[in-house]
This record gives structure tokens, C-alpha cells and sequence, in this order.
């Protein structure tokens, strides 16, 4: 069966065999039983082509699909994994090299400015592949047209902190919030989070500003569930959130570095927060806290 089966597929046009009543098999005449050790090997070789061209399992078949593409374009990198609909492919290159790509339907939706704001704030951007035709890649011209989307992701993640100053009477306690820098080409967005307390901050760093004005927008949110299971007199952070939500509603401000690394980018004082914020502030959810053993219920 598996030598039938890779002639078939390999002497054959596929094109063809729609039109073709009847098929000739063409066999080794070394290959028959008075050689028995060369027979043998041969039911081997073949029974391996068949389990390769079916794989059995999902492991088996992401080899066989990575084993594809590399044949096609041996300069990427392959990122294969299961989906409920079928398989999650993503590439890398390693090492830059240059395709072409046409955007083959003048009635979508993108435009220039959608690329160039995808580079500029290392966005994903997202495409039909129907939409889309390549050249410079065997393996991209495969897609061209083809069912599916394309995404493109840009940018890259650079470790980094925030770092709060508040001012005390005693004199000032700082504080940091490590997170990840997203970076484009012009704009930097960075993600983190106080560990396992309500507060989560995002902001968007123009690059291309003075030192002194490169915060473009703050976001906060307190998600009050990260405490559930802590005991109500050992919450993470609690004193630190409480001296920064005072600052921010008075109006004094938080004394605020940004860095990559050990390398300070910016600096500056976020000195209020919306009413928006405020509001919200205001209306978070009371939360059932366990109480440690001697102490009373608030």
C-alpha cells in the first residue's frame, strides 16, 4: 500500500488523476521475497511513508506539517499548535529577507495608515489572506488567495518599571511596579501590575518627546478580587495603594520614573486622576476577606 501510495503521489501529476480510467504501478524487480532482508526493509520504508503521510496523532501531524514547510522555505522559523479548528502556525524569520506583498482586493478596508500605525505603536494587523498576494517565498505565494487570515505582529517586549516617589513627612517612600514595555518604532506601551494586588497600570510612552512629556495617556484599574484569600490585616501593597490613591485624589501627585532595564527614559508627575477614575474608585465592590483568628469582623 505505501509503495503504491508514493508513486501515486510523486510519479503521478495530481492534476491528472481525475481524467486517468487506469493507473500503471511500476515495482523494483529486486524487491521480492528470495532477497528477504531488502524485502523487509522495503515493507519498513513503506510503512513509514503511510504513517507519515496520515499521522495518528496531533503530535505527529504538527511534525509532518512543520517537516512541509520547512521543505518550502527552510529561512523561517516554526511555531506549530493545536487549535479546536485545526493548527496555529507562526513564523519568525531567521534572518531578515525581503517579500512582496499586494493587497489583491481594492475593496478592503485597509489603508497605508492602518501599516504604518500598526509599526509605529508595534500593533498586530490582521488580514484576510483572499485579500493578499506574495511574492519572494515559495511558501507565501502558497497562501496567496488562499482561505484564512494573515497577522502580522510588530514591535517587541523589552522588560522595564515604573517607579513611584511619595512624598511622606518622614521624607518620601518609592515603590516599583515591574511590567513590559510593547515597543514600535515611535510609541512604547507598558503593562504591569503590583503582584498579587489590585493594581494593574498601562501607559502609552511617545518616544519621539521631550524626556520630560513622553507619557501620552495613564490608565489604572484595581481589580479588588487579587486580594480574595488574603487575610484582611496582611493585604499585599494595602499601605502602599492607600498613600497613592491619597496623593492622586489630593491632587499632589506621584513622582514617577520610567525605566528600560536600569536606563531612566523618562520622568514626570501623573497629578490627578479623572472623575471618571474617581467614580470608580468610589463604587468598587465590598469583598468578603477571611479574618485572621483573635480579630473581630469590620
Amino acid at each position: 500500500m505505501g509503495v503504491r501510495q508514493e508513486f501515486a503521489r510523486e510519479q503521478i501529476p495530481q492534476a491528472a488523476l481525475p481524467d486517468r480510467k487506469t493507473i500503471t504501478l511500476r515495482f523494483d524487480p529486486a524487491d521480492n521475497l528470495a532477497d528477504k532482508q531488502r524485502f523487509i526493509a522495503k515493507l519498513n520504508e513503506a510503512e513509514g511513508y503511510v504513517r507519515d503521510l496520515h499521522p495518528g496523532s496531533i503530535q505527529a501531524a504538527m511534525q509532518m506539517t512543520r517537516q512541509m514547510l520547512e521543505q518550502k522555505e527552510p529561512r523561517l522559523n516554526y511555531h506549530i499548535s493545536a487549535t479546536e479548528g485545526g493548527q496555529l502556525i507562526q513564523l519568525s524569520a531567521k534572518d531578515p529577507f525581503p517579500i512582496k506583498v499586494a493587497i489583491q482586493n481594492p475593496d478592503t478596508n485597509l489603508t497605508q495608515s492602518d501599516f504604518q500605525r500598526a509599526v509605529e505603536h508595534g500593533a498586530e494587523l490582521k488580514i484576510p489572506l483572499q485579500h493578499l498576494s506574495f511574492a519572494g517565498s515559495p511558501l507565501f505565494e502558497e497562501w496567496s488567495g488562499a482561505k484564512g487570515e494573515f497577522v502580522m505582529l510588530f514591535g517587541h517586549d523589552v522588560p522595564g518599571n515604573m517607579t513611584f516617589t511619595l512624598p511622606m513627612d518622614s521624607g518620601s517612600q518609592k515603590f516599583q511596579v515591574n511590567g513590559i514595555y510593547h515597543m514600535g518604532s515611535k510609541n512604547a506601551l507598558f503593562r504591569g501590575a503590583l503582584p498579587a494586588a489590585p493594581w494593574i497600570i498601562e501607559c502609552d510612552c511617545d518616544l519621539r518627546s521631550d524626556p520630560q512629556k513622553i507619557l501620552t495617556s495613564l490608565s489604572m484599574s484595581f481589580p479588588l478580587q487579587h486580594w480574595q484569600g488574603q487575610p484582611m490585616l496582611s493585604l499585599a501593597h494595602f499601605e502602599t495603594i492607600s498613600e497613592a490613591f491619597q496623593k492622586l485624589l489630593s491632587n499632589e501627585g506621584l513622582e514617577t520614573e520610567w525605566f528600560i532595564g536600569n536606563v531612566r527614559i523618562a520622568q514626570g508627575s501623573p497629578k490627578c486622576l479623572s472623575e471618571r477614575t474617581v467614580s470608580e474608585i468610589s463604587k468598587c465592590p465590598v469583598m468578603d476577606f477571611p479574618v485572621p483568628n483573635g480579630c473581630g469582623a469590620l
